[in-house]
């Protein structure tokens, strides 16, 4: 089947194309469009664009789209059409999603990814056609802050110093530190720069550099503190949190975790949320501790990219 790339050509067609990536056809039009709304208002808070949206059509009929946000950090996240079954409909999504990386790689993006259910395998092939590989299974957890439990022993004390830019070399430090031995969507450490790194954890939720800090023992940094506020949940996020190899398995971890909760109570929190690896078990089992639960899984899938300028042909490498 030939099938043309093109940009929606209009308003109308732009939400057009936004719908297929927000459920499937037989969605309620009213939740469709609501759902658009939150997108769109989403977009404009956190200072997107949605120029990057694409679809594939043939005889005149769009079969697919796709969307492409440039995120803080040099990182696009997809969004994939709701509901695909055809065979057709798969290979244009694969399409579009060669189109997109050839694109982001000119724009300066370093790697695109999207995340989605476990058993979306039809955009799984997709992904995979179109040079994308998986790279975790992230398991999604929150607890009621103001239910949550004590940690079972009361863990070592730490001292904690807030983010600010001053601090921005020594916060990259102690992040770059913490990945040696991490547990955590292991196969990208060494692959982005560390301000990158940070640049995207200030792009989650609204940054408040409050709500970074570094724990501190005996005068030295053994690890450090990512949350940020989701407005629109009302809700915290523990974006990163992370030790020091040396100061691994001597109780710090739970200390941390004692700070994200009194956090998350002072700033009156609906719902304290973490995602982890799925393989990453010791992490699980921490947060468990302190009441998490498990709301849900993702499946994350990355291609790498690599930017060769706008000659660039599509049989560039992955990971």
């Amino acid at each position: 089947m030939s099938v043309i790339i093109t940009k929606p050509q209009s308003q109308t067609e732009l939400r057009q194309a936004l719908g297929m990536l927000l459920g499937p056809p037989e969605l309620p039009k009213s939740v469709r469009e609501s759902q658009l709304d939150m997108l769109c208002r989403y977009v404009r808070r956190s200072g997107l664009s949605l120029d990057h949206c694409y679809v594939a059509a043939s005889g005149g009929i769009v079969r697919a789209s796709c969307l492409c946000l440039d995120m803080p950090g040099r990182v696009g996240l997809v969004m994939l059409p709701c509901g695909m079954w055809d065979p057709d409909m798969i290979e244009s999504v694969a399409e579009i999603l060669r189109h997109l990386a050839l694109e982001a790689a000119g724009r300066g993006v370093q790697f695109i990814q999207a995340t989605l259910p476990g058993d979306a395998r039809h955009e799984f092939q997709a992904l995979a056609g179109a040079g994308f590989n998986r790279l975790a299974e992230l398991v999604y957890l929150e607890c009621e802050p103001h239910t949550a439990p004590p940690p079972a022993r009361l863990p070592p004390r730490l001292d904690f110093i807030q983010y600010d830019e001053s601090r921005h070399a020594l916060f990259a430090e102690v992040v770059l530190a913490t990945y040696e031995g991490s547990l955590d969507c292991g196969s990208l450490n060494g692959k982005r720069d560390i301000h990158d790194i940070l640049a995207s954890h200030k792009g989650v939720g609204r940054f408040d550099p409050r709500l970074w800090m570094l724990g501190c023992s005996g005068g030295q940094a053994v690890g450090v503190l990512l949350m940020a506020e989701l407005p629109e949940t009302g809700d915290l996020e523990v974006v990163y949190i992370g030790l020091k190899p040396c100061f691994r398995g001597m109780g710090f971890g739970a200390a941390l975790m004692r700070q994200a909760v009194r956090m998350a109570r002072e700033q009156a929190a609906i719902r304290l949320s973490v995602a982890v690896d799925s393989r990453n078990h010791p992490a699980r089992r921490l947060y468990e501790a302190f009441g998490f639960a498990e709301r849900l899984r993702r499946v994350v899938w990355i291609r790498m990219l690599e930017d060769s300028g706008p000659q660039r042909s599509s049989g560039d490498r992955s990971t």
